[in-house]
């Protein structure tokens, strides 16, 4: 298990809708993918003395299957995004770049984000700011 997910679960909902990568590529991406689950303000979460991971939450008995396809759509789209210039840059945070007399600007609406947690894949983020506790400093 890495976080919430096994490695062949992983691969085989990645096998049924995706082009395939590397155990070793997928591996890398389900743990970055668990470290920015895991950094989030989730509400009701399960994290304690008995339990490292935030999922399941209190008053519940599995993780749910939704945050099982998050973790594993951002890890596939961290493992792609790889050699990805765009994408490197806007979960970098950079807002924009200049290269002599060109320019590019990346949309802060179109960012990925939750709080300063900048997600490569939009559904993972939908999936999770459902979970996510409501604050004043939070987007």
């Amino acid at each position: 298990m890495i976080g919430y997910v096994a490695l062949d679960e992983a691969k085989k909902f990645i096998k049924n809708r995706y082009e395939e990568v590397s155990d070793t590529e997928l591996s890398k991406g389900l743990y970055k993918a668990l470290d920015k689950i895991e950094s989030l303000m989730i509400r009701d979460s399960g994290k304690s003395d008995k339990q490292e991971l935030i999922f399941p939450r209190i008053n519940e008995k599995k993780v749910p299957d939704e945050i099982k396809k998050a973790q594993i759509l951002e890890a596939y789209s961290i493992t792609k995004s790889i050699n990805d210039d765009t994408s490197n840059d806007i979960e970098k945070g950079i807002a924009s770049k200049s290269i002599g007399d060109m320019s590019i600007s990346y949309s802060t609406n179109a960012m990925n984000k939750i709080g300063s947690i900048v997600f490569a894949n939009s559904e993972a983020k939908a999936i999770l700011y459902k979970y996510v506790r409501k604050t004043y400093d939070w987007s």
